[in-house]
């Protein structure tokens, strides 16, 4: 027979957007401004633009684009604990729903497959449409970051879908 041992509230350990550790962390909420399913945990956000006056909304977070800059970014997305889960495990982050965002800190941030890490290497965001969401450590066209990677990647815990994540030290961006 089991028994339920933990009783936490807390993300697992190694789930993208899960805290790394209890070092002091600054975390906003913003509105999630991207379609059902668009926006992940564990990837960089910047503010909303109006499309007609192209004014920033500072109450909603999106993707960044190609156009971000490293001032625009407001941080990486936290899991949390309303997010709902279908029956095989998959995450559904809803549109227009509370986000948090971690402005600095440490947190299991997503890296795609294939990329490896080592201590005190620069972060990049994937900017380009359309492709991963997540972080890398070579420049291309992506944005560097006031961060640091401080895990080797690893698959991440407790999600249904292949996921890999490396421990990031976010700084202030401004």
């Amino acid at each position: 027979m089991s028994a339920q041992t933990h009783y936490g509230r807390r993300a697992f350990f190694g789930a993208p957007g899960g805290l790394l550790d209890v070092t002091p962390m600054a975390v906003d909420s913003f509105a999630n401004g991207e379609e059902l399913n668009v926006m992940k945990y564990g990837v960089a956000v910047v503010n909303a633009k109006d499309e007609e006056t192209e004014d920033t909304l500072t109450e909603t977070v999106v993707l960044p684009t190609s156009a971000s800059t490293v001032k625009d970014v407001l941080g990486i997305t936290c899991t949390d604990r309303t997010s709902e889960h279908g029956l095989e495990g998959e995450l559904y982050v809803r549109s227009r729903v509370a986000i948090n965002v971690l402005a600095w800190g440490r947190i299991w941030a997503r890296v795609p497959e294939g990329i490896t890490t080592q201590l005190n290497d620069d972060v990049y965001v994937i900017t380009q449409e359309g492709e991963t969401q997540g972080f890398l450590t070579n420049e291309e066209t992506n944005l560097k970051l006031n961060a640091r990677f401080i895990t080797p990647v690893d698959k991440a815990m407790n999600t249904a879908a292949e996921v890999y994540v490396a421990g990031v030290e976010l700084y202030r961006q401004g």
